[in-house]
């Protein structure tokens, strides 16, 4: 029997997204023919806007959440605070970042951290060159950034509500499951903080203020000041508040006021005493926004957290009916 000589073949079924099609072959000797199956190519979504680039078939649809995020660095705030922040599910990808929640699925801390750089970079520049700016992708640990803000330094985390972002199951290897930040997940009224560590170690201390008592206009009012290693001691809390409850008094830090429209510090020049507390006195009423910084009595640093506290006005001074 003759063999077969087949030709190249033609496509008599054009393959779709969703649909195989099919190829087929004649022998140029007997005439004959044979088929072969051309796989369905599958949606593709090279822009990630949920619609296929082939068919333009909906994939589902873009997840959005408004958060607020600080970003931080060298005892400074790099951009004004943002709150309220809407944030896009499909940030992270359209900037070519490989993000570890589906832009179909949800909104994650890398997503914020893009912003993040936005803001403080500015979204022309950013967008000329992401990669001068943050560079971020797998490694052995799973997922590092290795630059942000325009620094070269794998020295860097993120606080999502004031705790270690962790999954809630323990670690084989004690505390638990930390989230790598395209990993991490970011709903909505979420504080997403970043910060590059200070101290090579990153034993930075995570810092809470607390005031006991009411504050007024122009009448010192104590504040406490608490922390914990964040790089060292973060994992093993499964909530922000055992994280908290963990803090001790920090003693040497100073403290200072932030303008929130800036992220510019006012140093109130005092400082924390061997309990954590220090005398802070307000000249005028009103709200504002207290981090301790610096470094305490053993050089350690500090990350920047924002505690917002009301001043009222002085009460009336006695035997006048008016108050004034």
């Amino acid at each position: 029997t003759e063999a077969h000589d087949w030709n190249d073949g033609e496509i008599t079924t054009a393959a779709t997204c969703t649909a195989d099609g099919v190829k087929t072959y004649t022998c140029s000797a007997c005439e004959g023919t044979r088929t072969e199956v051309i796989p369905a190519a599958g949606h593709t979504d090279a822009n990630f806007d949920a619609a296929c680039d082939v068919c333009s078939k909906s994939l589902g649809e873009i997840r959005t959440v408004e958060v607020s995020f600080t970003a931080q660095a060298l005892g400074a705030f790099l951009c004004a605070p943002a709150e309220g922040v809407e944030i896009a599910s499909n940030l992270a990808e359209r900037y070519g970042y490989a993000d570890g929640i589906s832009y179909l699925s949800g909104v994650s801390a890398l997503d914020v951290l893009v912003a993040a750089n936005i803001a403080v970079v500015g979204e022309e520049d950013f967008a000329s060159a992401p990669q001068e700016f943050l560079t971020a992708g797998a490694s052995d640990y799973g997922f590092s950034v290795t630059r942000l803000f325009g620094v070269l330094t794998a020295n860097n985390g993120f606080a999502i509500n004031r705790g270690f972002a962790n999954d809630g199951t323990p670690s084989t290897y004690g505390g638990y499951n930390g989230y790598t930040v395209n990993n991490a997940p970011v709903a909505d009224g979420d504080l997403v903080e970043f910060f590059l560590y200070q101290d090579s170690y990153a034993t930075d201390n995570y810092t809470y203020l607390t005031v006991a008592e009411e504050a007024v206009a122009g009448t010192a009012f104590t504040v406490n000041v608490k922390g914990i290693s964040f790089g060292w001691r973060g994992y093993e809390f499964a909530t922000a508040e055992a994280m908290k409850a963990a803090a001790t008094p920090i003693e040497g830090v100073s403290l200072a006021i932030v303008d929130k429209t800036t992220g510019a510090l006012t140093d109130l020049e005092v400082e924390t005493d061997e309990d954590g507390n220090v005398s802070v006195t307000i000249a005028q009423p009103g709200t504002v926004v207290l981090v301790a910084y610096g470094e305490d009595d053993t050089e350690t640093p500090v990350i920047m957290t924002m505690t917002e506290i009301t001043v009222a006005e002085p009460a009336g001074v006695p035997g006048d009916v008016n108050g004034d």
